[in-house]
């Protein structure tokens, strides 16, 4: 079952994403979208740290751990990737702000549409192919049909069925949690990630850049001056990364047509790979440490539970 998983793995992904949205959807009003739409120094901060941050980081790694041309452009790919539907996962699991990070990866993936490309041909433009463009229709089908349509049917079941809503929305969510649990191990099975084939360095390179931008986030989110529940969304933004358009890309831009190419691409995927590993270990830091604290805090934690999360 495990090594056929790279077959089914994108439906997987598509149905854990889809309850875990619709789940979301029931929790969530229009008047949540309001508050992001009032404060859109996050949003701005999450593009800052993707687009410019992020590249910045991984163009430094690069240079000083003297890592190859295929690893170096798989970091740079990562960080010219939008963030990934998982990250409204974890948003959920860190009692973050839900609709921060929806519009988040909303904003940020249709944004890719351009920004990817940006980034790509300004950093590692002797790689790439003339005729590189981004796979719009495949983005399109994620914004609508992973994150836009389950999660306003379970806001428009919330509007007209609130008392159904919320037990319903439990119950998704919980279904999208065994998804992502099943998912994992999943992962780890198929041994896609040959992780003696390569050097210390590199791994180190993946996981610094994970926590380089983890860290730097925390700072930016302190010099914009946002709150907690901000701060968190967008540490969860900026470092889940939507690894599966990445993987779309690496197949379209690096095929297996050569010895070299073969090589270059498969440094990339490994890259991918790895990080989507790295950075789903962080989220579940980054929501364990959440959850802690506010355990520990309780009710001296600066600032209510957003509307969205006090019934859950």
């Amino acid at each position: 079952m495990f090594a056929d998983f790279p077959e089914y793995e994108f439906f997987v992904t598509s149905a854990l994403c889809a309850l875990a949205l619709f789940g979301m959807g029931t929790t969530l009003t229009s008047e949540a979208f309001r508050g992001v739409a009032d404060r859109p120094r996050c949003l701005v901060l999450i593009l800052v740290s993707q687009l410019v941050m992020g590249p910045l980081v991984a163009v430094g790694l690069s240079k000083l751990l003297y890592l190859s041309p295929g690893i170096s452009v798989g970091l740079l790919l990562v960080t010219a990737l939008p963030g990934g539907l998982f990250s409204n996962i974890f948003a959920l699991y860190s009692k973050a702000s839900i609709a921060l990070s929806v519009s988040a990866t909303a904003v940020c993936t249709l944004g890719s549409m351009v920004t990817t490309t940006l980034v790509l041909k300004t950093f590692a433009g002797d790689y790439l192919p003339g005729d590189f463009e981004m796979p719009a229709g495949r983005i399109l089908f994620d914004i609508s049909v992973n994150l836009l349509l389950p999660l306003v049917a379970g806001m428009t079941l919330r509007r007209h069925l609130p008392l159904q809503a919320m037990p319903l929305g439990r119950w998704c969510v919980r279904g999208a949690t065994a998804l992502l649990i099943f998912y994992v191990v999943a992962s780890v099975q198929t041994g896609r990630i040959n992780l003696t084939a390569y050097a210390f360095p590199i791994h180190l390179s993946i996981i610094l850049l994970v926590v380089i931008q983890s860290y730097a986030c925390v700072v930016l989110s302190w010099v914009f001056r946002l709150t907690v529940l901000e701060r968190v969304t967008s540490q969860i933004e900026v470092v889940i990364r939507n690894v599966h358009l990445g993987l779309l890309l690496n197949a379209s831009l690096f095929p297996f047509t050569s010895d070299r190419s073969d090589h270059f691409g498969s440094d990339v995927l490994f890259v991918l790979l790895y990080y989507g590993g790295v950075s789903l270990i962080a989220g579940f830091a980054i929501a364990g440490v959440r959850r802690f604290d506010l355990r520990r805090l309780g009710d001296r934690h600066p600032g209510p539970p957003p509307p969205e999360l006090r019934d859950w």
